[in-house]
């Protein structure tokens, strides 16, 4: 993986740099949130120029790309909208790049509707309506530039590709995030008749960790548990050695815990 955390700025973001770090700074972030941020500019800036393309063109749609390629390059930090805001947020009080509400491109015209419907038609947390958001934006720039016949044509083949090369890269917290919004974006395309077939059941299911499975036992119950076996009589041996008494008591002493033995 490329380090960009002493490399020059280049490409259509270099003329933001300094200013950009200077509203950090004033904003008090700590040194280490700063050098983050640059490094992500520097990285930004470069693929943006290796394209071709200039700071008034960091759409949302193109944001999403960027991001989703440092998440296929085994970047672990500032692969969300969340780690670009501060920049997007400095380009935008320049008035380099238009407000959230200039729709860009059909598939970001789609998300707007699909954003608007599940905080006005379903109610839902602001903070969850963001990673439905997000969601959205990643799945729909896997379809083609002609949005209306890519969903018109797609399978649970598609769906079901897309989950687990989503899925495969994150924690089992941000899986189940990707899970959840995608499953809410295929119900609003079958609602709104951009699709064909209900694919929501086509996402597969992740499997959760049963709450009522015992946890580890704290040392005090581990020695209390060990103290109860008679090893003075032939059960009482098996039942020690049944619950792997050996390494039971060694880790116990490690913690500085008192063990009788007979």
């Amino acid at each position: 993986m490329a380090s960009f955390v002493s490399r020059p700025v280049i490409g259509p973001l270099a003329p933001f740099a300094e200013g950009f770090i200077a509203q950090l700074a004033n904003l008090s972030y700590s040194t280490q949130a700063v050098k983050s941020h640059r490094r992500l500019l520097v990285h930004l800036s470069q693929w943006l120029a290796e394209r071709g393309l200039g700071v008034r063109e960091l759409t949302p749609e193109v944001s999403a790309k960027f991001l989703q390629m440092r998440r296929d390059a085994g970047f672990v930090t500032k692969v969300s909208d969340r780690g670009l805001q501060p920049l997007v947020s400095y380009l935008r009080e320049l008035g380099e790049l238009c407000e959230p509400s200039a729709i860009s491109s059909p598939s970001e015209e789609l998300v707007d509707r699909f954003r608007r419907y599940q905080l006005e038609e379903r109610g839902l947390a602001p903070d969850v309506v963001s990673n439905y958001a997000r969601v959205a934006r990643m799945f729909l720039g896997t379809c083609s530039e002609f949005i209306s016949v890519s969903l018109t044509e797609l399978s649970a083949a598609d769906v079901s590709a897309f989950v687990l090369d989503q899925c495969g890269k994150r924690s089992v917290a941000d899986a189940h995030n990707v899970i959840s919004g995608l499953r809410a974006l295929l119900r609003f395309l079958y609602v709104e008749g951009w699709t064909r077939l209900d694919l929501a059941s086509a996402v597969p299911k992740l499997a959760r960790r049963r709450r009522d499975l015992p946890r580890a036992l704290e040392t005090e119950h581990v020695v209390r548990l060990l103290a109860s076996c008679d090893r003075a009589t032939p059960v009482g041996v098996r039942d020690f050695v049944d619950s792997d008494g050996a390494d039971a008591t060694r880790s116990a002493r490690r913690r500085g815990c008192q063990i009788r033995t007979p």
